[in-house]
């Protein structure tokens, strides 16, 4: 088969190519968007303990779950790439933890 030829949808590599990209470069902005959430996300949290929360990750992979399942995706797949996000963000977010002012009005009681 060469880049010439068509799928059964009529569509050649290069036109499946180009729509491979096109949602790579929207993955990559919704992480980012994701990442900066994650950040800002900080300044609400009182505690190493917030940050670094078994409970609310383990929710948080039962949510993806649901979702991969309801949109035909393998949970492993989700849970790798959750996981792989998890492992960077909790970090990120300690790192800022660390480095934050605390905010004129929040209490942390």
């Amino acid at each position: 088969m060469s880049k010439t030829d068509r799928s059964s949808n009529g569509r050649t590599l290069e036109d499946v190519r180009r729509d491979v990209a096109r949602i790579d470069r929207k993955i990559v902005a919704a992480l980012a968007a994701r990442e900066q959430l994650a950040v800002e996300a900080v300044q609400f949290k009182c505690s190493v303990a917030d940050i670094s929360d078994p409970a609310l990750q383990k929710n948080l992979l039962a949510r993806i779950d649901g979702w991969a399942i309801r949109a035909g995706l393998s949970t492993a797949l989700a849970r790798g790439v959750y996981t792989a996000i998890l492992a960077f963000g909790i970090p990120r977010q300690l790192e800022v933890f660390a480095a934050r002012h605390v905010r004129p009005g929040r209490t942390c009681d």
